[in-house]
């Protein structure tokens, strides 16, 4: 239960509070120069809040997103943290799952 619980808490504190580069669209096509605050929080703008919880959705823009969040150091951090936390999550959720069922009749 604590690593779930420690999971999810490095999951959310890198979609929502780790300071990384806003990875925002500008309107000359360009990427926002601002720091944010997480892989879905943009900076203290209003629109890129929301500009990079929709660049998630859309399947094209996947590459370009990717490739800017990449490109610093702490992008590259807050990026290879959310996936570990979130597999690190799925594994200890499954883990009590499977711990928390009754083993089969032998005999």
């Amino acid at each position: 239960m604590p690593l779930a619980l420690g999971s999810v808490l490095v999951l959310l504190f890198s979609l929502f509070a780790a300071p990384m580069p806003c990875c925002a669209e500008t309107r000359g096509g360009e990427f926002c120069r601002n720091n944010g605050r997480g892989l879905l929080g943009g900076c203290h703008f209003k629109a890129p809040k929301w500009q990079n919880a929709k660049a998630l959705v859309k399947r094209q823009s996947w590459a370009r997103l990717g490739s800017h969040v990449f490109s610093t150091v702490s992008g590259n951090a807050t990026a290879i943290s959310a996936i570990a936390a979130s597999a690190s999550a799925i594994a200890a959720v499954v883990t009590l799952a499977l711990k928390g069922s009754p083993a089969p009749p032998t005999g």
